[in-house]
Parts: C-alpha cells; sequence; structure tokens
C-alpha cells in the first residue's frame, strides 16, 4: 500500500462525523518529542483544571491555583493511587473520573473555554463537564 492511499484511508476514518470526532492516541516518544505533556505532567494538569472549574467553579484560573489545593483534593480520591512515584500511573484513571468524553457534556453545561496550558500547547480531546473542548497549540 502506497503512503498516499494510506492517508487517503486515514483521512476518511479520522473524518468527524455526527459531531464525534475521532481521536488518535500516540505512543510516549511520540507525544513527548512533539511537546505534548507526558503521563505525570498530563495528570497534574488536568488536576488543576479540574479542580478549578468543578470545586472552586471556575472562579479561580487553574494558572492561579495552589499545588496543595488541588494535590490534596486529588489525594483524596478514592480511586487515586497515592505515591509520588505512581503520578504516572494515575493518567488512566484521570481520565475514567475526571473528565468525559466531549460528545457526552451537553452544550447547556459548557461554560467556559479551555485555555492554553502554561507550556503554551494544547492538545485537547476531552473536557471536563464544565467546559468546552478546543484543539490549539501555540
Amino acid at each position: 500500500m502506497s503512503q498516499q492511499e494510506s492517508v487517503r484511508i486515514l483521512t476518511r476514518i479520522f473524518r468527524a462525523t455526527g459531531g464525534a470526532r475521532p481521536v488518535l492516541l500516540l505512543g510516549a516518544g511520540a507525544s513527548f518529542s512533539s511537546g505534548v505533556p507526558i503521563a505525570a505532567e498530563s495528570v497534574k494538569r488536568l488536576a488543576k483544571r479540574v479542580y478549578a472549574e468543578q470545586v472552586l467553579g471556575g472562579a479561580v484560573p487553574p494558572e492561579q491555583v495552589r499545588l496543595t489545593e488541588w494535590q490534596t483534593w486529588l489525594h483524596d480520591q478514592r480511586w487515586y493511587l497515592k505515591g509520588d512515584d505512581r503520578l504516572a500511573e494515575n493518567f488512566p484513571l484521570v481520565v475514567q473520573h475526571l473528565l468525559k468524553p466531549a460528545s457526552t457534556v451537553s452544550s447547556s453545561s459548557s461554560t467556559s473555554s479551555i485555555r492554553p496550558m502554561e507550556s503554551g500547547k494544547a492538545i485537547t480531546v476531552w473536557q471536563s463537564s464544565s467546559s468546552k473542548a478546543s484543539c490549539r497549540q501555540s
């Protein structure tokens, strides 16, 4: 199969239909070298954002939430795997328990848009129940 044919097939498979946006998850090496945060950093950023939006009601931007606030909240979650060396292991649990696929969140519950993460790069496919996801990279 030629590269052009492969691209054509992948384009057809990943074309958004019915409001759902397909997702392609890359391995850690590809993600990291492209500037996407690794699992442990993603857990920190997602927990901080969800804490700011759901616990603080969006009154404080995630960038201004103190480490001690969101970290204590995260560690108190029943499903959270305790231990500083286990942060990356919590990535699938954070996705499962704190995020919902964009297609399952009603538009009436979307009240604010996701801002770029501190690194200036964000690839957002998921959203918390109180925010609208967007894809952007700066």
